[in-house]
């Protein structure tokens, strides 16, 4: 067994050895005069063709100010005469002055040759206004080139590519970056681009604020003066923001801020100095939806338009300072109101559909007392009762006139003071009418004005609602 191991060993040597004698046989073979400057046609009319693929690794940044989005990319590219068939399907091109029988090389089909040895298309990315940042070290990147001269290279590098930011529709916005590639320094007459897929590429998503649709590609000519027609392969890749996170932290808030200063603001108040206070929290909510608008806008570039959600933002801020416009001419009509002795009319009563008085009657309970059975002695003194009327029914005038004299003398200033009890009474009961009258009026305002702040709050309750499902729709 050890023998045979042995064997195994010494014969798998001899076939590495075999090998590696074998590619270094072609590479001194093939590369025999080859200069990596020369563009690799031997029919020097025809055009090269080279095929690019873009791969996207991942989604590095998207920065809305400065409008460009930075990606990890590979570009697979393959180049190849117009008249030869692509074997490949990466990266290739076909130079034509490297190739090989594989079967006069102990069946090499294919050898690793750096990138400095070769001739490479100037494939460019022109639509980048930043420097690529490699992540191969140039001088340790290597191609495969097959026996066909089909050459193979798949780099990858970290790209920023500009991209201009529609931000109307944020945070519900798509996002369209075309990366454009094509060659700097030939026209399409001498290397001409293709994609390497002509059907819509499903890409890789890997990032957590945007989500990455299905990129199209469309192959791109145009004239440049003095110079030929040029190729671009245009590679639109489009991004769609995952709005979860800023409904979460600023929709949802500004909502229910609204929400509860509009409860607030049109609450049912007991006093004028209650609805003063209402005057305060719109102050607050207004500061804090404030900071949420700066927050929105420090999101998104400098523009002629606000974004949905600074739009939604600003309009609640509005409707604030409408509800608090209309706390405070509330304010001003009822402290007129309850200061000045005007009735409500009637046709405001029909206006707002509120039956005040017999909301009014329903609170009254009033409690009568008979007045034979009245322990109230100036009641009892005005009608005509108690002791004192009774002592006077009990003397009898005409038994003597030293009596009725007597009793003429007593009674008269008595009598003086009955009567100004009496005015006293009446004055009292006339002043008890009028303060019930007072208010009775001021409850009708109250119930009136209680009416028209429900109706207020229905009202900017439904507003605010059908600008929330405004904004909500707007995701789909």
């Amino acid at each position: 067994m050890k023998l045979i191991r042995k064997v195994h060993l010494i014969l798998l040597c001899f076939m590495l050895q075999a090998v590696s004698s074998s590619e270094q046989k072609v590479m001194d073979d093939i590369f025999q005069g080859y200069d990596q400057r020369i563009r690799p046609v031997k029919n020097k009319s025809s055009p090269l063709t080279v095929r690019v693929q873009p791969t996207i690794l991942r989604l590095i940044e998207v920065n809305a100010q400065q409008e460009y989005i930075k990606l990890s990319l590979s570009i697979d590219q393959v180049s190849k005469a117009v008249f030869v068939i692509a074997l490949a399907d990466r990266q290739t091109w076909n130079d034509e002055f490297l190739t090989w029988n594989p079967a006069e090389y102990n069946g090499t089909n294919a050898i690793m040759v750096p990138k400095t040895a070769l001739w490479l298309p100037d494939t460019t990315v022109v639509t980048t206004s930043f420097e690529a940042e490699e992540m191969i070290d140039q001088d340790k990147e290597v191609l495969m080139v097959q026996h066909d001269g089909t050459v193979s290279r798949s780099y990858p590098f970290v790209l920023s590519n500009y991209c201009p930011m529609k931000t109307d529709e944020f945070p519900f916005d798509k996002q369209e970056c075309i990366i454009k590639i094509t060659s700097w320094n030939y026209p399409a007459n001498v290397v001409r681009y293709e994609p390497m897929y002509n059907e819509t590429t499903y890409p890789q998503n890997n990032n957590s604020a945007w989500d990455i649709l299905p990129i199209t590609v469309e192959a791109v000519d145009f004239n440049v003066e003095n110079a030929g027609q040029y190729r671009q392969i245009w590679y639109t890749l489009t991004i769609k923001r995952k709005s979860a996170y800023y409904v979460l932290v600023l929709v949802m808030p500004t909502l229910i801020i609204t929400a509860l200063s509009i409860a607030g603001i049109f609450a049912p108040i007991n006093n004028i100095g209650d609805r003063q206070e209402k005057i305060t929290l719109g102050l607050t909510t207004l500061l804090t939806l404030a900071v949420i608008l700066s927050m929105v806008t420090g999101e998104m570039p400098r523009s002629d338009n606000l974004p949905v959600l600074g739009r939604f933002v600003l309009d609640e801020i509005i409707i604030i300072v409408i509800c608090m416009a209309v706390s405070v001419v509330i304010l001003f009509l009822h402290q007129r109101a309850t200061t000045r002795p005007w009735p409500v009319p009637p046709w405001l009563e029909a206006l707002l559909a509120c039956d005040c008085t017999k909301l009014i009657s329903r609170k009254e309970k009033t409690i009568v007392l008979p007045l034979q059975h009245s322990l109230h002695p100036s009641r009892n003194i005005l009608y005509g009762e108690g002791p004192i009327r009774d002592f006077e029914n009990k003397i009898d005038l005409a038994d003597s006139e030293e009596n009725s004299n007597y009793i003429g003398g007593l009674m008269t200033p008595l009598d003086e003071m009955i009567a100004k009890v009496k005015d006293y009474i009446q004055k009292n009961e006339k002043e008890k009418k009028v303060r019930a009258e007072e208010e009775k009026r001021k409850e009708h305002w109250m119930i009136l004005f209680d009416h028209v702040d429900l109706l207020l709050f229905v009202g900017f309750q439904f507003i605010h609602i059908v600008l929330y499902f405004a904004l909500y729709y707007r995701s789909y």
